[in-house]
């Protein structure tokens, strides 16, 4: 018999941490700041020009609040994620872009 058992204590699971994931910000959290609406409205337009992204990649969600654009969303290879982030980065600016897209394949 297990010594913890003998005095009335039961052994203490197992459990792996989990990695916390940054989630990005829901669709309603939109900034009504006509800047953040304007900076939003610009890579969305440049998302849908992009003929070889898919529809899933289309319709990825684009949030800025306070100058920092959010994409999240699923798309189908690593190339479609790279071209939503480099648009996204070409008018947000570099730093002011934080993906939480995931790939399918």
């Amino acid at each position: 018999m297990c010594a913890s058992f003998a005095l009335g204590f039961a052994p203490t699971p197992y459990t792996p941490e989990v990695p916390v994931v940054a989630q990005a910000p829901p669709a309603q959290e939109q900034s009504n700041k006509k800047e953040d609406v304007e900076l939003t409205r610009k890579i969305r337009e440049d998302l849908m020009k992009q003929e070889t992204l898919s529809l899933a990649a289309k319709n990825v969600k684009v949030v800025t609040k306070d100058g920092v654009t959010h994409l999240s969303g699923s798309v189908k290879t690593p190339e479609e994620k790279d071209l939503i982030e480099s648009i996204a980065k070409r008018h947000a600016g570099e730093t002011n872009v934080q993906s939480h897209i995931q790939t399918q394949a």
